[in-house]
């Protein structure tokens, strides 16, 4: 019996929530019986209000009646309905609220779509009523009653709130005189609104007040409103002119934005700035007369309005903003006043029509690509101007005529780039630095003289001039980092250069090739480098695919990465003993690259130095001590299977046991011979130095062939890689022949050399050693490491004798031949019939066989 009296005394206790906390939830009924759901605001004070402030209507979304807020439930008065109140219940019909709220939320009837009435009684102070389609106002008296297509605002109300009407299927509303400001968003996506007078009390117009407002065709601006707020009239597609009276001071951010079909717009001379983005994409705009008023023109103010032919800045303007009259591309002429100090960003870009442009002495600073893409054929820079910014004339391929005046210190990296018209241009002395790829694709320029006062001039400045034949440098300039140049400028003592496109002639006075210097320049098929040059550059001659041949000078220490690479023609390169350093992948992708002689100079080579020489079968290495290479990043990686590494005698197994080298199946010491019968034919892949006896050794060449015989003379000095021998010494013995990494001179020989594997015979004209003779050679393949004979006209028989030569030398003959001379042996006695050995014939030592 107590527990039953306990429980019922604490449910008393709860329903007239004694014990009730701030925020803590209760059920009671509407009025008519409705159940509502309510929330504690105060329990202190006894506040409460409708609904969670959640996203759950506080009634049932079905209720069909009318509903009538209590003004006191539970011992709680009722002052605020919270937001999404009422949200979605469409079946209410109409509402009363009691005197005692004084707020009510955002969305509190949003989606209620059957309301056609609300009363509010007289007494309340405030309402914040965002999104209600059957708005609630901030009234005087408090009392109103809205429709919902048309409405008619009592003269009572002063304030007409915060998206009061937002989304409201309005067709037409009017506004009183005792209203003075209109909220943020008040008849936001009134897309049914057609026409709206805003009267003089007004003077306050919130942002966004009237965006997307589609079907709004007229607007009259209360002669009292002083500013125009941001996105105010934004997307107003059907609105066709405005006048903006003289007391508005400010036009905001995106205030006519995508006002489409916007033809006339009058700018009272209060104006004294228009934002950004304010008139973009009005595509039907065609003329605009900015007052004297107006001193800055915001960022996009006019961008894509695509109908406008002519616009007068004012001569109070001092800035026009970044991209402007982007993309106005019916805009044919523009006047800018003196007063006009900043011409910003791509202020007039892709104004595809602007003929001509007056840049007065006033300013003193162009954005980027503030005139790209226009339709100039003449520009005058001023002196005021003392940087030129980046693209600010490129592709104006009509522009011909250009003047810089004195003054100007530096122009900005692609200025007049893609100005196929352009075809002189004269660079003051005032001028220190040309930037980056500046008169890249200027086809038609054909000379152009830097002056002394230019000390750095950027990469590609000359990138596809194709008629520019000479470049002058005055003497005194100091550095060019001249990438990309085709034409190439190249840093230089005396600073005085004139470069050809397919065959360059670099002057001595040149000390360094620069960092991409002839990058891309697929014209030019030679170049001569001279002694002077130290150090070329990364990506010197990156992407010279007709680039043939290149003799790297003594004075070089120094080849960059990527300096060759993609030079698919380049069939030979000679790497100077100077040489220390090879950059990455400074020979990489080079395909028809055959051979490689790599000079014991050389410390250090980078990762993937030769890869992907895919025709690269011989690499000759003067380097004694290996050092490791990076095996990860391969250095010849894709190279030939069978290519051949040649290295010093003595040094095979230390490549053999070195990361990098040891990838290389094929390992040759190449400064010693092994004879496999007494005398054979042989080709050296590196020059040999017989300058000094080798004992037991005789090397010769075929001097020439007459009589149908093979003249030998004794080779004495050093002869070039490649050249064809005939040795003389003992089978099986091995020889070891010094080398040098000089070029030598080569001798008079008719002997050819073969160090790859190569195709010859078939012909009166090649003879193979054999037996001591040359025969006549059937077609077939000649192994690396030897010679043949080559003659300059075809014999009648097929066998060339080997005749003596000055050092008495003789022949190697044999016993079946039939003696027809008097033969006498070394101590002068005659013999009849020699036997094995040197005897004397005709004067001359011949060794008989």
């Amino acid at each position: 019996m107590k527990k039953r009296l306990l429980l019922a005394l604490m449910a008393l206790l709860t329903s007239s929530a004694m014990w009730a906390a701030d925020g803590d939830t209760f059920k009671a009924n509407t009025v008519e019986g409705v159940e509502m759901t309510f929330k504690v605001i105060s329990e202190s004070d006894k506040t409460c209000q409708v609904g969670t402030g959640g996203w759950s209507a506080c009634i049932p979304t079905n209720t069909t009646e009318t509903i009538t807020i209590p003004s006191a439930v539970n011992g709680y008065m009722v002052t605020n309905i919270s937001i999404h109140a009422f949200r979605n219940c469409g079946y209410i019909t109409s509402m009363t609220i009691p005197n005692g709220v004084i707020s009510i939320g955002y969305d509190a009837f949003s989606g209620c779509s059957g309301l056609t009435s609300i009363t509010i009684e007289a007494g309340n102070t405030i309402y914040d009523s965002r999104n209600n389609c059957n708005a609630i106002i901030e009234t005087a008296t408090n009392t109103l009653i809205v429709g919902c297509q048309s409405t008619v605002i009592p003269n009572s109300v002063t304030t007409i709130g915060e998206s009061a009407f937002a989304k409201c299927s309005l067709t037409s509303i009017t506004i009183p005189n005792s209203v003075t400001s209109i909220g943020n968003y008040a008849f936001s996506g009134c897309t049914g609104l057609t026409d709206v007078i805003i009267p003089n009390s007004v003077t306050s117009i919130g942002y966004f007040a009237f965006s997307g407002c589609s079907g709004l065709t007229n607007i009259t601006i209360s002669d009292n409103v002083t500013c125009i707020d941001n996105s105010t009239f934004a997307q107003c597609s059907s609105l066709t002119n405005i006048t903006i009276p003289n007391s508005v001071t400010s036009i905001g951010d995106y205030a006519f934005q995508f006002c489409t079909a916007l033809t006339n717009i009058t700018i009272g001379n209060s104006v004294t700035s228009i934002g950004k983005n304010v008139f973009e994409w009005c595509e039907h705009l065609s003329s605009v007369t900015i007052p004297n008023s107006v001193t800055t023109i915001g960022n996009s103010a006019f961008s894509n309005c695509t109908r406008l032919t002519s616009i007068i800045i004012g001569n109070s303007v001092t800035s026009i903003g970044k991209n402007a009259f982007e993309l106005c591309v019916s805009l044919s002429s523009v006047t800018i006043p003196n007063s006009v100090t900043n011409i910003c960003e791509s202020a007039f870009y892709r104004c595809i029509n602007l003929t001509s442009i007056n840049i007065p002495c006033s300013v003193t600073s162009i954005g980027s690509s503030a005139f790209q893409k226009c339709k100039l054929t003449s520009i005058i820079i001023p002196g005021s101007v003392t940087n030129i910014g980046n693209s600010i004339f490129a592709d104006c391929k009509y522009l011909s005529d250009v003047t810089i005046s004195n003054g100007v210190i530096s122009i900005g990296s692609s200025t007049f780039s893609g100005c196929s018209g352009l075809t002189s241009i004269t660079i003051p002395n005032s001028v220190t630095t040309i930037g980056d790829c500046t008169f890249e694709g200027c086809s038609s320029l054909t000379n152009i003289t830097i002056p002394n006062s230019v000390t750095n001039i950027g990469w590609g400045v000359f990138r596809g001039c194709s008629d520019l034949t000479s470049i002058t440098v005055e003497a005194g300039n100091t550095t060019y980092d001249s990438r990309d140049n085709c034409n190439g400028i190249i840093e230089t003592a005396t600073n005085k250069l004139i470069v050809g496109i397919q065959h360059t002639t670099i002057p001595n006075s040149v000390t360094s090739i620069g960092i991409r210097a002839f990058y891309g320049c697929s014209d030019l098929t030679n170049i001569a480098i001279p002694n002077s040059v130290t150090s070329i550059g990364d990506s010197a001659f990156e992407g010279c695919s007709g680039l043939t041949a290149v003799t790297i000078p003594n004075s070089v220490t120094n080849i960059g990465g990527l300096v060759f690479y993609q030079c698919f023609r380049l069939t030979s390169v000679d790497i100077p003993n100077s040489v220390t350093s090879i950059g990455s992948e400074a020979f990489s992708e080079c395909s028809s690259l055959t051979s490689i002689i790599i000079p014991n100079s050389v410390t250090s080579i980078d990762s993937y130095a030769f890869s992907f020489c895919s025709n690269l079968s011989t690499v000759i290495s003067y380097i004694e001590e290996p050092f490791e290479l990076d095996y990860v990043n391969d250095v010849f990686m894709g190279i030939a299977d069978d290519a051949v590494l040649y290295v010093p005698a003595g040094t095979k197994t230390s490549y053999q046991a070195t990361s990098g080298w040891n990838g290389f199946t094929n390992i040759k010491e190449f400064n010693g011979v092994t004879l496999a019968k007494d005398i054979v034919s042989y080709t050296s892949v590196v020059a040999l130095d017989f300058t000094e006896p080798i004992e037991g050794l005789k090397a010769y060449a075929v001097s020439e062939v007459t009589d149908g015989k093979a003249v030998l003379t004794e080779v004495t000095t050093a002869v070039p890689a490649g050249t064809g021998l005939i040795m003389k010494g003992t089978a099986g013995q091995t020889y070891t022949i010094p080398y040098t990494t000089e070029e030598p001179a080569a001798v008079t020989n008719k002997l050819v050399g073969v160090t790859v594997d190569t195709e010859i015979g078939g012909n009166d004209l090649d003879y193979i050693l054999k037996d001591g003779k040359f025969v006549k050679a059937s077609a077939g393949t000649l192994s690396a490491g030897k010679a043949y004979l080559k003659l300059d006209a075809a014999l009648t028989r097929g066998v060339v004798e080997i005749d003596g030569d000055a050092t008495g030398v003789g022949a190697a003959l044999t016993n079946s031949e039939k003696v027809k001379s008097e033969v006498y042996n070394l101590q002068g006695q005659r013999v009849s019939k020699p036997a094995k050995g040197l005897y004397v014939v005709d004067g001359k030592k011949v060794f008989v066989k």
